[in-house]
């Protein structure tokens, strides 16, 4: 860079000799600048235009200004760097406790105002770091995750540190076209959306109603009374009481009798079914129902003191006729009334091995009948998906910490939950609300920006509540009950990231203009005056 260039003295500035010579003579003869009374011996002539570092001002601006008649001074004259750098960790040292102490005086101001906390010798600073008077994000996140009740201001306002530049190191701007999908965060329901713990609830609440005096109607209320917590199925699911107090009652019973059943699962293994045909059969199957055929005619021939057919000739008899099969095919006999005799004991013989076989999955004696837990299909899929897309995702539950930890940990879901990234009834929320904040909290995502996955009619209210979307998998309900979420789907196999950027994303409404068919010209409506409109005119 070339020297700044040179600039012609102007003669209203005087010299500190000629300045003196006046005063002195003013002083003398009484003017206009005073008394002798009015100066002192310390008094400064030389104006004073202002004081920097040396260190700070190039050297032809110093000579200029001392040209000019202006006294620069070296604040820190003297002074090694280490001195300097000491001092001014010093200052900044004073400058926070006076910033701490203002926020202890006045806890809303911390949430409310933004004050720097900068570097106070940095001019930039102010411009560069606008941070609350907690410091920084991460103090009050920690502040925030003590807490059992929160609001939607509360983690919003929190969220608005996060997302400066100074707070991230990212631009947010570059950061949300490089990352499209890491603006939103995930919040999963582990009962139900993730893992179906039927068989656990099923010994629970037996054990419950057994205590209590109630009865339970069906496996089915069973399995819709486990995506929600005991307090609400005791009177929404079960519909058993009214009473608050019985609830609670109620809860307290539930919560040792599912920790004992919990444990047993545990004792046995702990296994956990992985896929769709893990599923328990509804009733008997094709395969199943064919065999009481062979099964049936085998109980026919001991009784006739026949030779058992295999089932290829049952299969062959049945199918060419009574008469025929029992001719032709078995050689059994060829006597009618003796055939008619083997109809009728074929008859009822079906039927008590067919109900036999029914009740075997009623009465729970088959091996497959109910797996305690069991991970529900496509989750794995959808989760690395979003794993992918840097979405952030965060499990909730009614489980305790340690159940919930045990269960992430036998179906391999830990891995996308870490410890950091789990709510359970140990966090001691009060309501749902607060625990879907909570969720949205470690997310560390705005409320507007989450989504709730979640099963039961009641989740998307309090989802909206938090200012949340809210999504339901069609499983533990029929469709028409999940009106109220704002998207319904069968499986998670569904899902995909562009479709849930679109649950965040605001479309206006244009309405286009109507245009003719034949010209694509934009159509426009012509008003027919009629005899009134006509006459009323002309009279005018």
């Amino acid at each position: 860079m070339k020297p700044r260039p040179s600039k012609s003295k102007s003669n209203d500035f005087m010299s500190e000799e000629d300045f003196d010579r006046i005063r002195d003579m003013e002083r003398r003869e009484g003017g206009f600048i005073g008394d002798d009374d009015d100066f002192d011996d310390d008094f400064d002539s030389m104006p004073e235009q202002a004081k920097f570092l040396s260190s700070k001002l190039p050297d032809w601006y110093v000579n200029e200004q001392q040209e000019l008649g202006f006294k620069i001074e070296a604040e820190n004259e003297g002074l090694s760097d280490e001195d300097i750098d000491k001092m001014i960790e010093e200052r900044q040292k004073l400058a926070d406790e006076y910033l701490k102490k203002l926020a202890e005086d006045d806890p809303a101001g911390a949430v409310l105002e933004t004050l720097t906390s900068g570097d106070i010798d940095d001019d930039d600073a102010y411009d560069r770091r606008p941070d609350p008077l907690f410091m920084s994000f991460e103090d009050r996140k920690n502040e925030l995750l003590e807490y059992n009740e929160l609001t939607v201001e509360d983690v919003n306002t929190a969220m608005y540190y996060k997302v400066q530049t100074t707070a991230s190191g990212l631009n947010p701007s570059l950061y949300g076209r490089e990352t499209p999908f890491a603006n939103y965060g995930a919040l999963f329901r582990l009962e139900g959306v993730l893992v179906d713990m039927t068989g656990l609830h099923v010994k629970a609440w037996e054990r419950v109603a057994e205590e209590h005096g109630y009865a339970i109607e069906s496996s089915d209320i069973v399995r819709q009374a486990s995506i929600y917590n005991a307090e609400v199925a005791a009177h929404r699911v079960f519909a058993w009481t009214n009473d608050i107090f019985e609830w609670e009652n109620i809860a307290d019973s539930h919560c040792l009798a599912f920790r004992e059943a919990f444990n047993s699962w545990l004792e046995s293994g702990g296994n956990i079914g992985s896929s769709s045909s893990d599923l328990p059969q509804a009733g008997p199957t094709r395969e199943e129902l064919s065999s009481i055929d062979g099964i049936v005619m085998r109980r026919i021939a001991d009784k006739l003191g026949k030779s058992r057919p295999s089932d290829e000739d049952v299969i062959r008899a049945l199918e060419g006729g009574w008469v025929e099969g029992m001719r032709d095919v078995l050689g059994w006999t060829s006597d009618p009334k003796v055939v008619d005799s083997i109809v009728a004991d074929y008859g009822e013989m079906w039927d008590e091995e067919y109900d036999a076989l029914v009740e075997s999955y009623e009465d729970g004696s088959r091996d497959d009948a109910t797996p305690d837990v069991l991970l529900q299909e496509g989750v794995t899929e959808w989760l690395d998906l979003l794993r992918t897309g840097d979405v952030p995702c965060v499990v909730m539950s009614y489980l305790d910490a340690g159940q919930l930890d045990e269960i992430l940990r036998r179906t391999g879901l830990d891995e996308f939950f870490p410890p950091d990234k789990r709510v359970s009834r140990s966090n001691g929320f009060v309501e749902t609300t607060d625990e879907l904040l909570g969720a949205a909290l470690r997310a560390e995502r705005r409320t507007d920006h989450c989504v709730v996955f979640d099963n039961t009619p009641i989740s998307a209210t309090d989802a909206h509540e938090a200012q949340m979307k809210s999504i339901s998998f069609v499983d533990h309900y029929a469709k028409y009950e999940l009106t109220s979420a704002d998207a319904t789907f069968v499986s998670p196999r569904e899902m995909n990231l562009m479709r849930l950027r679109t649950f965040f994303e605001t479309q206006d409404l244009v309405v286009e203009a109507e245009v003719d068919a034949l010209s694509t010209l934009e159509k426009k409506d012509t008003l027919t005056l009629t005899r009134y409109d006509y006459l009323e005119g002309r009279d005018g």
